[in-house]
């Protein structure tokens, strides 16, 4: 199964933030925008391993928006 979830990446001063609507236990940095949607990866597999801690189904991925950029597992 792979599953896809679209995140936003912005620059803040000297690093990329990361964040997904979807899943807001999500949150991470790169410090260039490469590293960042990298970074996305994991961090997107460590947040949905939250959800199967608490064994909880994971969230829908919305629709990719303009601005977003998709990561997957």
């Amino acid at each position: 199964m792979s599953l896809i979830y679209p995140v936003n990446i912005k620059q803040i001063e000297d690093y990329y933030l990361v964040t997904c609507r979807d899943i807001p236990e999500l949150i991470t940095e790169g410090v260039t925008f490469k590293h960042a949607l990298y970074i996305a990866q994991e961090a997107l597999i460590d947040s949905l391993s939250f959800y199967d801690e608490k064994e909880m189904d994971y969230p829908e991925p919305s629709a990719v928006q303009d601005g977003e950029f998709l990561v997957y597992i």
